[in-house]
């Protein structure tokens, strides 16, 4: 039985959020409530969610923002009380945007921060762009993904470029897209049940936090379901083989992970032990891991595995590697920074990093023993342990 009834609501903002949560009205229909938030009424009349709210009708005469985020901010701003209104006793926002477009990367910031000023706590899923849809798309979409983690509790980031494996690329752009969105759809309500269903071992939203604020890091995810006599195997399977964990690489260099295990009340301690033997496998022995098992009769024969892993920012690895920036999320706040600081004339300073190699214990310290602190050692300075380059 669900503890927290209606209080946890689905929102899809603009056309490739409403996709992503469409597939839960269907799958999930006693999950959380779901609502669907767009300026194009077209979108919204085709789509299966049955609570839409069209924004902006002053401003985009009932059509899309033509993918000015500007537009889409706008939108918003015009119907904010209309909004707000949706925020009435509710504790957790799962908030869902496909990033790069004008209505949800406009509209998504100001609807977390409603949100957030009605008292509920956001967890928002952003997808971001393929490379080959432009460099301004990706521009916008890591202004609104900047936009969107100030005024969020969580953030989970789920690159579509991770989706275009080798093996794949022969694939149609649709199925790339659907299995997006449904991975996205399959997760939430992974997510859902976890904190909403009294389970074996329960999580709250502070595990979810946990995860996704580790050192301003990050937050990757995936998903995975299987039935059958090998259920736990094949599940196991295909959590490792995952595009969104780079087939186990994110999972090598994970700093703090989340796994959550559902199935039917047969659902067994060795199936347990087994999927956290074989991830316990692969990741550093400094990660620090929650975990969280439920019941949940409606996976009949089945078990699902929900994995959310911190791992390096996507702008630290941009920035060691400038040839593979597609598809990654950049700092542009820090780069303009530095834009505006360059002088107009005369001599163009460049910054150095400064090469700050780590000493032994010396001295009065040399034989105290480290001090450990999940995992960390928190003898080594926070700019070391976070990967920051400090700059002279």
């Amino acid at each position: 039985m669900s503890v927290f009834s209606k209080k946890i609501i689905l929102i899809g903002v603009g056309g490739g959020g409403i996709n992503a949560v469409s597939n839960m009205t269907v799958s999930c229909p006693e999950g959380p409530e779901v609502i669907a938030i767009d300026t194009d009424s077209q979108v919204l009349s085709s789509c299966a969610v049955p609570q839409q709210v069209r924004i902006g009708s002053i401003i985009t005469d009932g059509l899309s923002a033509g993918g000015k985020m500007d537009v889409g901010g706008r939108a918003l701003e015009s119907d904010e009380l209309k909004i707000r209104g949706l925020f009435h006793n509710v504790k957790f926002v799962f908030l869902v945007v496909a990033l790069g477009g004008g209505t949800g990367t406009g509209a998504a910031p100001m609807i977390a921060r409603i949100a957030q000023e009605e008292g509920a706590m956001v967890l928002s899923f952003l997808t971001l762009p393929f490379s080959f849809e432009g460099e301004q798309r990706r521009r916008q979409a890591e202004e609104g993904a900047s936009r969107i983690k100030a005024v969020s509790d969580a953030i989970i980031y789920m690159p579509n470029e991770r989706l275009l494996e080798p093996t794949e690329r022969e694939e149609s752009l649709v199925n790339i897209f659907e299995r997006s969105d449904l991975m996205i759809g399959m997760g939430v309500r992974s997510l859902w049940n976890l904190l909403t269903y009294s389970g074996i071992m329960n999580l709250d939203f502070s595990d979810i936090r946990s995860v996704t604020q580790e050192g301003g890091c990050a937050c990757s995810f995936a998903y995975a379901e299987a039935s059958g006599t090998q259920k736990t195997k094949e599940a196991i399977e295909k959590i490792m083989q995952s595009p969104y964990l780079e087939r186990g690489n994110v999972l090598a260099q994970a700093k703090r992970l989340l796994v959550g295990i559902s199935g039917d009340s047969n659902l067994a301690l060795k199936d347990i032990q087994e999927v956290m033997t074989e991830i316990t496998s692969v990741i550093p022995g400094n990660a620090h891991m929650t975990m969280g098992a439920a019941i949940d009769d409606k996976l009949e024969n089945q078990i699902s595995i929900t994995v959310l892993a911190s791992e390096i920012a996507f702008e630290e690895k941009a920035s060691e590697d400038p040839e593979e920036k597609t598809g990654l999320l950049f700092d542009d706040e820090v780069l303009s920074d530095i834009e505006m600081a360059t002088p107009k004339k005369g001599p163009v300073l460049q910054q150095i990093n400064l090469n700050l190699e780590l000493a032994g214990k010396e001295g009065r310290f040399k034989d105290v023993e480290p001090t450990y602190y999940h995992g960390e050692d928190l003898d080594i300075p926070t700019f070391t342990r976070c990967g920051i380059k400090l700059s002279n």
